[in-house]
């Protein structure tokens, strides 16, 4: 299931897309536009900066901007900028402990949740803005 984070950031992307290309977007017209909080808001935006999906401006003109085509950013990216790793499973992406069932190594299931989890990010990864 995806975060709220991540959620609110697919939102706010698209409107920041649809708005106005090459233009900077002040974060009260992004919170207002896209219906979401705005304190929240702020964090995820700072996390798209620092992972150079956006950029910002300063001053009375200023705002957030595009920094990549939306063509360059898929729903993989997003989701591992703002969640960390993509995994169904805590034994899917490692060879430790399962932390929901408590297997050593050999789950009868880690097989098949990496098998889904590589299909999860090669999908993701393929769907862009």
């Amino acid at each position: 299931m995806l975060s709220k984070k991540v959620k609110y950031a697919f939102l706010a992307l698209d409107f920041i897309i649809r708005r106005r290309a090459g233009e900077p977007i002040k974060i009260h017209e992004i919170a207002e536009g896209a219906q979401l909080p705005r304190k929240f808001l702020e964090g995820i935006l700072a996390d798209l900066k620092k992972a150079g999906i956006l950029e910002s401006r300063r001053g009375w003109s200023g705002g957030y901007i595009l920094r990549k085509k939306p063509s360059e950013i898929s729903y993989g990216d997003i989701v591992r900028i703002l969640d960390g790793p993509l995994q169904l499973t805590t034994c899917s992406l490692s060879s430790k402990r399962c932390a929901e069932c408590g297997h050593l190594r050999r789950c009868p299931f880690r097989d098949g949740f990496q098998r889904a989890n590589h299909q999860l990010i090669k999908s993701l990864q393929t769907i862009k803005f």
